[in-house]
């Protein structure tokens, strides 16, 4: 996943959680922007940052299994 980031469109990629920290080092070392990436270890740090950027113009994507509770960040944004 780390490797498609790169040949799409995407400005700013967000992970959490332990397993989606390899998406995020994936992207980096196929050349996507390290500033553009941004890993977080809890729902509530990544609703935080996602928070304090945020425009209405902005698009989301949030993947994730119903076990790591993304309707949280969902629900929170």
């Amino acid at each position: 996943i780390g490797k498609l980031i790169i040949n799409n469109k995407i400005n700013l990629l967000i992970t959490v959680g332990d397993l989606a920290e390899f998406i995020n080092k994936e992207a980096i070392s196929s050349g996507f922007k390290q500033n553009n990436s941004k890993h977080f270890n809890s729902n509530k740090e990544a609703i935080e940052y996602i928070n304090s950027i945020k425009s209405n113009s902005d698009i989301y994507l949030i993947k994730a299994s119903h076990g790591m509770n993304f309707i949280e960040i969902v629900n929170n944004i």
